[in-house]
């Protein structure tokens, strides 16, 4: 679990955003089956203010690594996006979920973003081989390389 779960976070501006998508992208990470949808986006999902809008989304990466995922949401017009973890909640589907309560009666845009816990990753590798009674005594020399 990363020290930030659970901590709604902003990010200003389009370049910053620009930077996140960069490194989301550069990673081989899978997002599909977002819920709710209509159509492809085509038509918006309707929610009263103060029901909590819960996205799903499978996400899954080819490998061993953990996943950080969030779900970025901004009403119509702003140019700060908002960002809540999503959690597994099925993990041999590899399906997430997360939510956030709309502020008010309006137009809200909403996406999925996940990139690869590097730290965490090392620290469960790590954490699997002394449990396997492996020998970890070089491993923090390597974990420094990692952070």
């Amino acid at each position: 679990m990363s020290k930030d779960e659970g901590k709604a976070v902003t990010v200003r501006g389009p370049a910053a955003v620009k930077n996140l998508i960069a490194t989301v992208n550069s990673r081989p990470i899978m997002v599909s089956t977002v819920h709710p949808e209509l159509d492809g986006g085509r038509f918006a999902i309707k929610r009263e203010v103060g029901d909590p809008f819960v996205v799903q989304a499978t996400v899954f990466k080819d490998g061993y690594d953990i996943l950080a995922v969030r779900l970025l949401w901004k009403r119509a017009g702003e140019t700060d996006w908002r960002a809540t973890p999503m959690a597994v909640i099925n993990p041999g589907l590899d399906l997430y979920e997360g939510r956030f309560l709309p502020e008010d009666n309006a137009y809200y845009t909403y996406t999925v973003m996940a990139w690869v816990e590097v730290w965490e990753s090392w620290r469960e590798e790590i954490r699997k081989k002394h449990d396997a009674g492996q020998d970890v005594s070089l491993t923090p020399c390597r974990g420094l390389e990692t952070v």
